[in-house]
């Protein structure tokens, strides 16, 4: 566990307990002549007992959804969130030779601020919405694509004025957050269409896949956050701000994400004929 300076256990001391979420979730569902499911639930779940940073004064839901390490630090179970939404599927199983799945979610997701009043947590996305349908046909040939939407996903901006401080910046070589704003921007929406195609060889003794899979397949880019960086001289060396000789001069740069993906594969199934034991 994390250990101060004098090596306590700090979250032990602070009695850190498990996180706690309680669910209600109520729906129906149909089922038509054609194959067809529609179903339609509505969801409500209550976080405790989620960590809260003693440093930075917010719960851990919302420091960011990106790759990282978090929770080594002083923590205490006092955060409380909440998410609620609808849920909307229509599945279509196969029906000469076509399938497909629709599924679309409404949700809100938010905790508490140390003020006391909510705020989007990482993964308040809003809107998101999956569509996956194909098609198969004769002689082991099927095609199918999937497309994906997410509303842009909530960050916290980035405290220049802080953050350009020398002696901040030589600790910390990136920017740091303004909690003050906590999540009070978005990045663009997110989208995209990925593409397969396969064929199928069945053999005596085994069967061959060959597909073409495609991510991304119009290379949409998404804005994220962006990214602060310090100006560097023609020999990499920082360059101080010329209004205030106690800070470096900063630039914010544009952050996306987004490539198109192409790959090829085979895959190889072997038949085993099972055998029967004899008494």
């Amino acid at each position: 566990g994390f250990r101060d300076q004098t090596g306590t256990l700090v979250n032990k001391e602070n009695d850190l307990k498990y996180i706690r979420a309680d669910h209600f979730v109520a729906g129906a569902s149909f089922l038509s002549e054609f194959k067809a499911k529609f179903s339609v639930e509505g969801f409500w779940k209550n976080y405790s007992n989620y960590p809260f940073s003693v440093n930075d004064s917010i719960s851990l839901a919302n420091v960011g959804s990106d790759f990282g390490v978090i929770g080594n630090e002083a923590v205490t179970s006092t955060s409380e969130g909440r998410a609620y939404g609808l849920e909307f599927l229509y599945q279509q199983k196969l029906v000469k030779g076509f399938y497909g799945i629709l599924a679309y979610t409404l949700v809100n997701s938010e905790f508490l601020t140390k003020d006391g009043t909510y705020a989007p947590s990482s993964w308040d996305s809003k809107n998101i919405v999956s569509l996956t349908a194909g098609k198969r046909f004769k002689k082991g040939w099927e095609v199918g694509f999937r497309w994906l939407y997410s509303g842009g996903a909530p960050y916290t901006p980035i405290d220049v004025a802080t953050s350009s401080i020398k002696q901040v910046w030589d600790v910390n070589g990136q920017g740091l957050p303004d909690y003050n704003r906590l999540n009070q921007e978005r990045g663009t929406d997110y989208h995209q269409l990925n593409i397969r195609v396969d064929k199928r060889f069945d053999l005596k003794k085994m069967s061959l896949q060959l597909y073409l899979d495609i991510q991304n397949a119009y290379a949409y880019q998404t804005t994220l956050a962006p990214i602060l960086l310090v100006e560097q001289d023609e020999n990499g060396n920082p360059v101080t701000d010329p209004n205030d000789p106690s800070r470096y001069q900063t630039k914010l740069i544009d952050n996306t994400s987004g490539i198109l993906q192409p790959s090829i594969g085979i895959i190889f199934e072997f038949k085993v004929k099972s055998q029967k034991l004899e008494e």
